[in-house]
């Protein structure tokens, strides 16, 4: 029986991300899916401050505290890709 692939670093912060749109934003999973990776989060899902905030401290509660953010990290995390990233680094 083959095992399915293993997801790269960027899938795996991608869902996420994704995830954490869901759970904080209260977006659909189909909305989800549907964004693309350039999205910029404000002005695509009205994302503002307090949002950025809670979606902030989610990501660091999902990940056990694997992966912290800075207020400054997170203030400059515009886009979908922006997040994807920031995960990724600190996961490394």
């Amino acid at each position: 029986m083959a095992e399915a692939p293993k997801q790269t670093q960027k899938e795996t912060a991608l869902d996420l991300v994704k995830r954490g749109l869901i759970e904080t934003m209260g977006m659909r999973q189909e909305e989800a899916d549907e964004l693309p990776i350039d999205a910029v989060l404000d002005d695509r899902i009205g994302m503002d401050e307090l949002d950025k905030v809670e979606f902030q401290m989610w990501i660091e509660e999902e990940t056990g505290y694997s992966v912290e953010l800075s207020d400054e990290e997170a203030e400059l995390a515009k886009t979908v890709g922006d997040w994807v990233k920031l995960i990724e680094a600190k996961r490394k």
